[in-house]
Formats: C-alpha cells, structure tokens, sequence
C-alpha cells in the first residue's frame, strides 16, 4: 500500500509520472469480499493521495500513462457499457472519456505514446496468436495511415512476443521481444510507418535473449 493512501493494494503493475510531479499507480486490489480489482491512485510529490479508485470486480489495471492534455490512458481489462476493453481513457477526477472507444485485437502488453502524445500498443491477437503493435487516434481507432497490425511482416511467428514499444521522435517504431518468423532471430527491431522492416537498423540481439525494456537515450536515435 503506497505511503499517504488507505486502499487495499495488494500489488502495483506500473507507475508513471504525470505533469505537476504527479505520480500514477497501478495495480490490484480486494475491495470486494475476495474478489479483485482494478486500483489506481494518484498522489503528490510527498506520497499522499490525490485520487484514488476501485475498477469492477475482475477488473484489471497493468499499465498508465498520462497524455499532454492531463487524460490518463490505463492499460489491462476494463468494464465498459460497451463491453471489456483493453485500454480506456479517464480524466483526472476518475471520470470515463466518452470520447474514447479502443477496440483492439487483443490484450496489451505494453503501453507508450507517440510524440504527439497518442497512444502506441502492442499485444498478442489471440485469433491468429501473433503480436500486434497499433497507433491509436485520438478517439481510440486505429490509425491506418501506420501500415502496422500482426507486428513486421514476414518476421512474426505463433512464438513471437513483443514485450516494449518506443516511438522515435521521426515516428519510426522500435519493438523488443522475440521475433522468429521468417529464419530471423530478433529481440529488437524496428518498424518503418508502412509496418515494414527498417533494413537500415541492424541489431546483434537475439531472440535467444529477448528485451523486455526499451529505452531511449538522448541524441542516440
């Protein structure tokens, strides 16, 4: 249970930092009689509570990030009037965004944001068991001028997963798994818009040792 809340945390997935030294925290909780939820919190620079809520019971919160505008995009699986969703979108204040619907293929395993400030996710599509990475529009589509779905053609197999996305600033897109379609081995890549493979970037990584964390440094890409 993070310092200054008195909700029942029984396990943070995430954390993110939001503007006015803002920190988000996700993760479960037990607010129903032994069934779990979704819980996110919102607290000050010193650990005391600003915000904080219960998802419906199954709920799931795994990821958050807050955009430029101060919405904050949580990741995991979500009660809906319109059904579970993936991903929503909530104002400060815990409200939903009407405004935004995400209706993606598939579970998200990771969540990042575009340089300006949409939504970047990727997962697994259970239908064809192969990892997708999609650029969201501001109101949750899929954003289809990014020729991106079941991850790199020609390089995803049944047993690729995608653990990370980041967005360079020229809107090209590294992923770091495990790539092993095509006789390739590949714990990095990276996606040129079209959702080809950047030939360009060449990465001695393997799908032996996969990345789960990408970062970016400056100047460096």
């Amino acid at each position: 249970m993070p310092a200054g809340s008195t909700r029942s945390f029984a396990g943070a997935t995430d954390i993110a930092l939001g503007a006015g030294e803002r920190v988000h925290v996700v993760g479960s909780g037990l607010p129903f009689g032994g069934a779990t939820s979704s819980i996110w919190i919102t607290l000050d620079r010193d650990g005391n509570e600003l915000f904080g809520m219960n998802g419906a019971a199954g709920d799931q919160a795994r990821q958050v990030v807050e955009q430029s505008d101060g919405k904050v995009l949580l990741a995991g699986a979500f009660t809906t009037p319109s059904g579970t969703r993936f991903l929503v979108r909530r104002a400060l204040n815990g409200d939903p965004d009407t405004t935004f619907d995400a209706v993606l293929p598939g579970a998200v395993t990771t969540l990042r944001l575009m340089p300006d400030g949409r939504a970047l996710v990727a997962g697994v599509n259970p239908t064809r068991l192969l990892p997708y990475v999609w650029v969201l529009n501001a109101n949750g589509t899929k954003d289809v001028s990014y020729a991106l779905d079941d991850i790199i053609e020609g390089i995803s197999s049944n047993t690729s997963s995608v653990a990370d996305v980041l967005a360079q600033p020229d809107g090209k897109i590294l992923v770091g798994g495990s790539f092993t379609g095509g006789g390739l081995s590949l714990a990095v890549a990276r996606l040129l818009p079209s959702g080809e493979l950047d030939l360009d970037f060449n990465s001695a990584l393997t799908a032996t040792s996969p990345v789960t964390t990408l970062l970016m440094k400056d100047n460096l890409l």
